[in-house]
Parts: C-alpha cells; structure tokens; sequence
C-alpha cells in the first residue's frame, strides 16, 4: 500500500485500501490510532474505524512513562503533543522550525 494509505487484510496476502491521507499508526491500550494531518481515527479492531476531531497530527508514538501510558504526537513543523488517554491532546512543545520527520519511545 503506498505511503498515506490504509489497508486491512485477514491472511495479510490480500489487502483492502481502506482510507487516504494517513500519516501514521499505533496500537496501544487496546485500541489504533491512526492520525493524519487534521484528523485522528481510532478502532478496537482493526477493521472498522472511528474519526474523532484533534489538532493536527502527522506522526504518532506510544510508550509508558513512570508507570503511565503515553502517547507523543507531532505535526510536520514544531510542534509536539502528548496525551496520556489518547483522546485529549496538550501541546507540549512548539521549537518554531525544528521539523520531525518521525518520533519513537526508547527504554531508558
């Protein structure tokens, strides 16, 4: 599938193009999230998706915090975004230029 595409498949030989526009997607704490630029989608399976509103987001990552789960968005630009329920969204940082292209949690 190409890049901003989503697809679902059951034997993961056959794939189903599914949606336009995603940036990026995370399973965590039950649930996807898939989010692209103005929009976040969620889903418990994988297969039928929910859209929920939310600040722009083009890149999104899981990880746990000091015992707390903890999802870290961020858009193209500058600006980084931090949930801790996956529904409501704080900005926490905006460096003004200083673009991300990707973010990940490591173990440390």
């Amino acid at each position: 599938v190409g890049a901003g595409k989503r697809a679902t498949s059951t034997d993961l030989v056959n794939w189903t193009e599914t949606a336009e526009g995603a940036n990026d997607l995370v399973f965590a704490a039950g649930r996807f999230l898939l989010v692209g630029e103005g929009f976040r989608l969620t889903s418990v399976d994988g297969v039928s998706f929910e859209r929920a509103s939310q600040p722009a987001m083009g890149r999104i990552g899981f990880g746990v915090v000091d015992g707390t789960p903890t999802w870290l968005g961020a858009n193209f630009r500058d600006v980084r975004r931090l949930s801790t329920d996956g529904e409501t969204w704080e900005d926490v940082a905006n460096d003004g230029g200083n673009a991300l292209e990707d973010i990940v949690f490591v173990v440390g």
